[in-house]
């Protein structure tokens, strides 16, 4: 088994231009490679390269599924429908009926919040075969395993679409916000949660990720791809054809053991005041968005620091 890697331009932008932000090796079954993640010059998205093929990428989740985000957090963490409850309550006053696809559902949390809703018709899509398994069962949801470009899902069908941890992960995360904007009804919504780089940043990166895990960097470049601020998550939505209608602090996956759990949900709502007073952002970004009547050039900001 070997791994291999690819150097990338900037998805948002196109640009080749960029600052190193940190570097981390990952070695999987005796096979060891460098990724760096680094920031573009021209639209300051944060991103993973050179990095995992799509193919590699795979091999980290069929081979080492136990040391995954992904698992830990979505597949094997704390299945409480409560962290869903604000989100579903957002979405259900802006479309109260219809049909709604969780991509990349995981093991089925939010796509049985979703279904015991009673408010929408839900479906998923997940390409891990364990996970889909286990969401149809939780869900009693109609579940593809599939990524969602071969999904067999009709164009104009959904009237909401959640990707919910999952942009991040993605190769190409503005051509897969391509499909679901087909797969919308027009002003369709999408509903987007996806950690913040801004919070990452000093957590994972630096003096206190050397603290908390002795290394420097621990950004998990394996499996993410992608490190989102609010200023471009709104930039990837704007080019995809999108345009936002609100952008909140996400509840948090609570994980870990009670006092971990409690910790987490008091430092939510300290950063839910902050943005709601100051404009800055240090939880995880949920953003709902709209189809738009036209897709418009993206206008880039530096991100706050």
């Amino acid at each position: 088994m070997q791994l291999q890697t690819e150097g990338v331009p900037c998805n948002l932008c196109g640009a080749s231009s960029y600052q190193k932000v940190s570097s981390e090796t990952y070695e999987l079954n005796g096979s060891r490679v460098s990724l760096g993640v680094v920031r573009c010059n021209h639209c300051k998205l944060v991103y993973t390269n050179p990095r995992l093929t799509q193919d590699s990428t795979f091999l980290v989740y069929e081979h080492d599924t136990a040391h995954t985000i992904s698992s830990n957090y979505c597949w094997a963490g704390d299945h409480s429908q409560a962290r869903f409850v604000p989100l579903i309550r957002r979405l259900h006053k802006l479309s109260p009926t219809g049909k709604l696809l969780d991509v990349g559902c995981g093991s089925g949390d939010f796509l049985r919040a979703a279904s015991q809703s009673g408010n929408w018709d839900s479906v998923g899509v997940e390409p891990i075969e364990n996970a889909a398994e286990s969401a149809r069962s939780v869900s009693d949801a109609e579940v593809h395993t599939s990524v969602l470009e071969k999904a067999p899902i009709s164009p104009n069908s959904m009237d909401i679409v959640t990707m919910l941890g999952v942009l991040e992960h993605l190769h190409d995360p503005a051509d897969t916000l391509s499909t679901v904007r087909q797969l919308l009804k027009p002003s369709g919504l999408l509903a987007i949660y996806v950690p913040n780089f801004n919070y990452l940043r000093v957590k994972d990166t630096g003096p206190l990720c050397f603290l908390r895990r002795r290394r420097w960097s621990d950004l998990h470049p394996q499996e993410h791809q992608f490190h989102f601020t609010v200023n471009t998550l709104h930039a990837l939505l704007q080019k995809g054809g999108f345009e936002v209608l609100r952008t909140d602090v996400g509840q948090p996956f609570a994980v870990g053991n009670a006092v971990v759990r409690n910790l987490k949900r008091g430092f939510h709502v300290g950063v839910q005041a902050l943005w709601r007073q100051t404009g800055v952002h240090l939880g995880g970004l949920e953003v709902i968005a709209r189809v738009s009547d036209c897709v418009a050039s993206p206008s880039y900001r530096t991100p706050a620091a």
